[in-house]
């Protein structure tokens, strides 16, 4: 164990960069289940390539577009970095204060974002439904569909989509449920570790294997809690060229399982291994995010490449980029889609411009809600908490 005096606060940035990646690709994601849902679900007659994106979503590059996968990629990255912060805390008092921030400092962006979707539906912004006629996806024709009431914003942001999973104001939202439950879990595991020896690896995979069983994504937090715990120990993970190669390949080759296509040809060996009331998808992506994350570790070159200013300018304002990707997919994207579709028939270039253009937009947007919205936000909720410990 490491003496506690020597403790700092600790930044480790290529997470930040891998962070950045994960956010940015959900967006691609779900551009994917938007204009080429064949890419998703390997099904041939919602095909708009001529059948050649339908074989990205039975294929390893399917990886790209594999939006849990990444989700995995960021839970386990948001369980390392808040298990670090609470092994580098000097008091009890501080864990305290760290707790108490967390549901504020997610909530109030939240607010932001559900009233933003409430004024564009109120405006008539969003064309999903109308570019859903000719995208031939069903999922883009299933939200925002009727405006809402100012109280379903309140009472989403502040209980549902945290405690129920809520996604009206962003199909997006789903991942918030576990987002919440994973930092508090990181946090009693953080509590509980502190000060422990090795004998702490039982209580680690005693609680992974349960949510590993339970096919929850809280096992991501665990994970990363665990990494933490390694590193914090060690100062370091062990760099291992040729171990971090073989579980980079293991971890794609994981990571790229298909969600929602019928595995064929070298993923047919993972099919109908696992219990029925096991989403197999979502088991083989924790397992290899988990694979990817610890190949990073091992690899020098690899965390060198993610400390480039241009991820890590993604991952600071990574949070910004998943709450406002859905809103800006659906109007913007969608928008531009339509008017160069009607104009030049010309699927794949209408579909091209629109997402680049909005992914563009959707990286400023984002950076001006990060320095504006999340530094207010972090602002206030030092000022609450700072009321109660003076």
């Amino acid at each position: 164990m490491r003496d506690e005096t020597n403790n700092k606060e600790e930044h480790i940035l290529w997470l930040d960069g891998l962070r950045g990646i994960a956010c940015t690709l959900v967006f691609m994601h779900h551009f994917i289940l938007a204009f080429f849902p064949a890419a998703y679900y390997g099904i041939e007659t919602e095909s708009s390539l001529n059948k050649i994106d339908t074989l990205l979503a039975k294929s390893t590059i399917g990886i790209i577009f594999n939006g849990n996968f990444w989700v995995c990629i960021f839970c386990i990255v948001s369980g390392f970095v808040l298990s670090l912060k609470i092994m580098n805390k000097r008091n009890r008092g501080g864990i305290s204060e760290s707790i108490l921030k967390r549901y504020p400092r997610l909530v109030l962006p939240m607010f932001f974002i559900s009233f933003l979707v409430y004024f564009m539906l109120k405006m008539g912004l969003f064309s999903n439904l109308e570019a859903a006629s000719y995208t031939k996806s069903e999922w883009l024709s299933g939200y925002y569909l009727e405006t809402v009431s100012i109280k379903k914003v309140i009472t989403c942001s502040l209980y549902s989509v945290w405690f129920e999973g809520d996604s009206t104001f962003s199909t997006a939202f789903w991942m918030m449920t576990p987002l919440f439950m994973g930092s508090f879990l990181t946090y009693l595991i953080g509590v509980v570790t502190w000060n422990a020896n090795r004998y702490i690896y039982i209580v680690y995979a005693m609680i992974a294997i349960f949510m590993l069983k339970k096919n929850s994504l809280l096992f991501c937090f665990v994970v990363g809690s665990l990494f933490a715990y390694i590193y914090y120990n060690s100062k370091k993970m062990m760099e291992n060229h040729v171990l971090g190669i073989l579980l980079l390949i293991l971890g794609i080759y994981f990571g790229g399982y298909p969600s929602n296509a019928s595995p064929l040809d070298y993923y047919s060996i993972l099919a109908g291994k696992l219990p029925e009331n096991i989403n197999a998808g979502q088991f083989y992506h924790m397992i290899g995010a988990s694979l990817f994350i610890y190949g990073i570790f091992c690899l020098k070159l690899g965390k060198m490449i993610l400390e480039n200013k241009i991820f890590l300018r993604l991952g600071k304002i990574s949070f910004a980029i998943y709450l406002l990707h859905i809103p800006i997919l659906f109007s913007v994207t969608t928008k531009i889609f339509l008017i160069l579709y009607k104009t030049t028939k010309h699927y794949f270039v209408s579909a091209g411009v629109g997402v680049c253009v909005s992914g563009i937009l959707l990286i400023i947007v984002a950076g001006l809600f990060n320095k504006y919205v999340e530094k207010w936000c972090g602002k206030i909720t030092d000022k609450i908490v700072n009321m109660i410990y003076r």
